[in-house]
């Protein structure tokens, strides 16, 4: 058996280049096109009789002046196993064009013959290219694979490494190739499989799908390769063929392809609405563009779950949006109620579903009145008290106090002191503390209600109770300082404490009998050096501690209950207690992490 030697030439091929003429200091200088090939000869080698090889000549404009090249064809005479492309194309300055020459020897012994390039380089309008081959015989089983697909734009190829590739594809459209098992040996070729490996991708099939046999010398077996995208990407298949050849024992035939598809671009991936007031609206818009290589067809624009994004006046729906072309959509948020909110806009089309994400912080004014029920102390005929009321704003804007007012049915006994101007402002995280009085005229017990009017939508107005009474004689009459109980910021983990003193400011002994928070009272309160029941003599005072610990950065609000009498029925002070854990905050930015559309399986820092 003859062993296959390859035979690397580089002979460059003499063009005449454009001369030049001296015509004195105003003379000009002839501008021409100059052709030249490479390599020339062009040496084939020793490819095997049937199978044959494939050699690529390169043709390039060495001239001055654009080259136009009108065809290629062989010299006479040239051996019938020579083929190449005749095409006409045209060359710039230094432009190269690659043709591809192959030649499947018939018969063993040398061949010869030439290229001919006809051209309008006026120097050779016919340039010749020596071809030179010798064919080489196999005995026993050869195997001979060719590939080809006029239809799709692939060139015939019968030499390793063998490879169909479709190009791109728009989707929804087949292209088609084939795959020719031959036996070009002195004896029969025995395939014992023909099929794709495993991973090939959906988008290509092979008929038939498998193939194992034996073929006859000269007896050739087809294999048709058809692709159909289903994914805007590169894909690849490569079938595997195996036979009793030994010196090609698998020949693997690489499938590519790409799909073009149509493409969604939102002009961003996130809308950020910003911070908006509740009760207020702010508007934004995105541009959803068409950006594949064909055309999108537009079905639905939706949001996904949020009512408080909504799609302003969405244009008509479905329409066909051409490449470039694109529809501007107008977004509006609306919050409701106070937090962070974020949806998505869903974008429905002839591709899967697209989404941009939307982003609003909605902010509101809110305010607490503590406490919301006020018991005045005793007070003797004659004699008046005092009680503090804290209005807060634990919201995220100002708040527009609009009204303090006596609700309609409020004994006369109770009054507003020295009542602020209206309207007033209160900031976030700020208070603000007004006085109420009491001034019993006569016995018996006084009711109403205070209320509190602001620019807080989810309660614009808050009621506060108002319960007094008249100090009899020979009662005791108690006093809580301070009232309220303000903490101020404490750093987190940290305790503070404050002295709350109880008073006895009639003529009888009185007894505490009970000292309790409101079941709404922060847990980060808690009392200490406290016994009750406590006896508090007439004119004397006793006192116990309220620590706070916060275990948050937060306000922290509660209310303490202080009962009296030998049988604690219900509270007789309501104490207003306030606290601001404060500490570090962490804060990432930014919030939410988009990452906007990118390859599948490639990873995307941020």
């Amino acid at each position: 058996m003859k062993t296959h030697r390859s035979l690397r030439l580089g002979v460059a091929i003499l063009a005449l280049a454009a001369g030049a003429c001296d015509c004195g200091e105003d003379g000009l200088s002839s501008v021409a096109p100059v052709i030249k090939a490479s390599p020339s000869p062009l040496d084939f080698g020793r490819p095997f009789v049937g199978i044959g090889a494939t050699r690529a000549l390169e043709i390039t404009n060495v001239g001055s002046a654009p080259l136009k090249v009108s065809g290629l064809r062989l010299a006479e005479g040239t051996h019938p196993g020579v083929g190449v492309t005749s095409e006409a194309f045209e060359l710039g300055q230094g432009d190269l064009h690659t043709v591809m020459v192959r030649f499947v020897p018939q018969s063993e012994g040398p061949a010869y013959g030439a290229v001919l390039i006809d051209s309008d380089d006026p120097a050779t309008p016919v340039l010749e290219v020596p071809l030179a081959g010798e064919g080489v015989a196999r005995t026993g089983p050869v195997i001979s694979v060719c590939v080809a697909g006029p239809q799709a734009g692939i060139p015939e190829g019968c030499e390793d490494p063998l490879r169909i590739d479709f190009g791109v594809v728009p989707f929804g459209q087949t292209r088609v190739a084939t795959i020719t098992i031959g036996s070009a040996g002195t004896a029969p070729l025995g395939v014992t499989s023909a099929a794709a490996e495993a991973g090939a991708h959906p988008s290509v099939s092979f008929e038939p799908a498998t193939y194992a046999g034996s073929l006859a010398v000269g007896e050739s077996q087809l294999i048709q390769v058809r692709f159909t995208p289903s994914v805007p990407e590169t894909v690849t298949a490569v079938f595997q063929i195996s036979s009793d050849d030994s010196e090609r024992p698998l020949v693997p035939v690489v499938v590519t392809g790409g799909g073009v598809a149509p493409g969604v671009c939102p002009s961003e991936p996130l809308v950020d609405f910003g911070q908006v007031e509740v009760g207020m609206h702010a508007d934004r818009s995105v541009t959803i563009e068409s950006c594949g290589d064909v055309g999108l067809d537009l079905r639905s624009l939706a949001i996904e779950s949020n009512p408080e994004f909504s799609v302003l006046a969405p244009p008509a729906l479905p329409q066909r949006l051409e490449p470039g072309q694109s529809v501007q959509v107008d977004l509006r948020y609306a919050p409701t109620n106070p937090g962070r909110d974020q949806d998505r806009l869903v974008v429905g089309s002839s591709l899967p579903d697209s989404f941009v994400t939307l982003v609003g912080e909605s902010r509101a004014c809110d305010i607490t009145v503590l406490p919301t029920a006020l018991t005045f102390n005793p007070v003797g005929a004659g004699g008046s008290t005092t009680k503090s009321l804290l209005i807060e704003n634990s919201g995220a804007v100002a708040c527009q106090v609009t009204a303090l007012r006596m609700a309609a049915g409020t004994s006369p006994e109770f009054s507003l002191v020295n009542p602020p101007g209206l309207p007033f402002s209160v900031n976030p995280g700020q208070s603000v503390t007004v006085q109420l009085g009491y001034a019993p005229t006569d016995g018996g017990s006084d009711t109403g209600t205070f209320e509190v009017a602001s620019s807080d939508a989810g309660e614009p107005v808050i009621p506060v109770t108002l319960n007094g009474r008249r100090l009899n004689p020979g009662e005791c009459g108690l006093a809580v300082i301070p009232d309220p109980i303000a903490f101020g910021a404490v750093p987190v983990g940290t305790s503070q404490t404050i002295q709350v003193q109880v008073q006895n400011t009639g003529t009888n002994s009185c007894t505490v009998s009970q000292v309790a928070f409101a079941a709404s009272t922060s847990r980060d309160f808690r009392l200490a050096s406290l016994t009750v029941p406590m006896l508090v003599r007439a004119g004397s005072s006793r006192t116990f501690d309220v620590v706070f610990t916060p275990r948050t950065a937060q306000p922290h609000t509660g209310e303490l209950q202080i009962y009296t009498g030998l049988i604690p029925l219900t509270p007789d002070f309501f104490i207003p207690i306030t606290g601001q854990g404060a500490g570090p905050m962490l804060c990432p930015m930014p919030s939410p992490l988009v990452f906007g559309t990118h390859t599948p399986g490639l990873p995307v820092p941020r």
